[in-house]
């Protein structure tokens, strides 16, 4: 908590690369100039992140985040795609 941006940009910029480099995906709960909440995508995680725009000084602040972030999107993949495989296999029998 507390790392600094230079601007909104520069946040969304870090956390697409971020993303990229550990290979998971997110969204935009919340995307204006005062705040941003993103949170990853893969079912069951509750990874989040949210900066808030600070009036002392131009940029974003980290205000808070959480949650356990212990997967990447290859292996939601592989969840995902194994939970269909069970659901198929369950369905005839």
């Amino acid at each position: 908590m507390g790392q600094i941006f230079s601007s909104v940009d520069s946040f969304q910029y870090t956390i697409w690369k971020y993303g990229i480099a550990n290979k998971f995906d997110y969204y935009f709960v919340r995307n204006c100039r005062q705040r941003i909440v993103f949170k990853c995508t893969a079912k069951g995680c509750d990874y989040y992140i949210c900066v808030r725009g600070n009036l002392d000084m131009d940029g974003m602040i980290v205000k808070e985040f959480g949650g356990d972030h212990l997967h990447n999107v290859s292996e939601q993949c592989q969840m995902d795609a194994i939970q269909h495989i069970n659901s198929k296999v369950q369905s005839f029998c």
